[in-house]
């Protein structure tokens, strides 16, 4: 295979393109449980009998869906055992708010149709990424693995501003020192109060040295939440095994250990990884092999569109 790369930077990769995904597959990791009456509370999670889409119940007492797979396991893993069934009546009953967002920190989001790429603050508010250096700074050194690509009609559960990111951003995980985890509010790093799934930990970025300085650590701790603040329904996992026989980061159990690793004797096929083109395997976990991404695709970081990526 033959990359020609015209690019004035080092090179920079969209390295996984999310089609849109039968949300049938949210069953196959876990089965789902059967709710006796039409209550929904603040933080449910819900499914109609018999239908493949999944909402949770917002704050102000609506419903919201998640788009695809990747957005909620952004929020819960690959934990779907608190998924209540409900008749479809129930569920029409309830106004609907619309899309979950992904989780802030954990993708960096761009719109189909254009090349700049955002990161996911709370709300679902973005902000730009004005180069590959601070992606990095920021997001780490396997930053093109993180980028997602949004549809017009998911893209309307953002909101796109011209405010360029310059520092951690609020909602971030960070891991300070020996497996310390901490999440990022307002300059301060708050612990966290039980120790995080393994889903949360890989998202969290390492950081030998602080970039913000001084670090200031607050005095209290905060809890894992779900979508709009809303506590977070996570399964016991003091008992938890994860196995890794590959050494990718990536167990086959999934639920609390994390997206499935759908190869894991091969430890460059992982979820998220990069597609390789005609290798017979599916290297990023989405159910497709090869997959037509060998095409040509202008990516950039910030206002302008430099850079140009073309596969031979």
């Amino acid at each position: 295979m033959k990359y020609t790369l015209k690019i004035s930077s080092p090179p920079i990769l969209k390295r996984f393109v999310l089609s849109l995904i039968i949300l049938s597959v949210f069953f196959i990791f876990g089965s789902t449980v059967r709710a006796a009456d039409c209550s929904i509370s603040p933080g449910n999670l819900v499914s109609p009998n018999n239908a493949s889409a999944v909402y949770v119940m917002g704050p102000e007492g609506k419903l919201y869906s998640f788009p695809n797979v990747d957005i909620y396991q952004s929020w819960y893993g690959d934990d779907f055992s608190h998924v209540a069934e409900l008749a479809p009546s129930c569920i029409a009953q309830k106004p609907y708010g619309g899309h979950v967002s992904y989780r802030p920190g954990s993708r960096l989001v761009s719109r189909l149709s254009s090349p700049k790429v955002y990161a996911v603050l709370p709300g679902g508010d973005l902000r730009l990424i004005e180069d590959e250096q601070q992606a990095k700074r920021y997001y780490g050194e396997n930053w093109p693995s993180l980028v997602r690509d949004v549809n017009d009609e998911s893209w309307v559960s953002y909101t796109p501003s011209s405010l360029k990111l310059n520092n951690l951003h609020n909602g971030q995980f960070v891991k300070l020192g020996e497996g310390v985890f901490y999440e990022y509010e307002n300059g301060e790093f708050f612990s966290l109060t039980t120790f995080p799934p393994l889903f949360i930990q890989k998202m969290a970025l390492s950081l030998n040295k602080s970039i913000t300085d001084p670090v200031k650590i607050a005095d209290h701790g905060v809890a894992l939440t779900g979508p709009f603040g809303l506590s977070l329904p996570i399964s016991d996992i003091n008992d938890l095994v994860c196995t890794d026989e590959d050494g990718d980061g990536f167990s086959k159990e999934g639920q609390a250990c994390g997206p499935v690793d759908c190869n894991d004797s091969y430890n460059m096929a992982h979820p998220g990884g990069f597609e390789i083109c005609a290798n017979g395997i599916d290297d990023n976990c989405d159910g497709q092999v090869d997959e037509n991404i060998c095409k040509n695709r202008r990516i950039c970081l910030g206002e302008g569109c430099p850079s140009t990526i073309i596969y031979e």
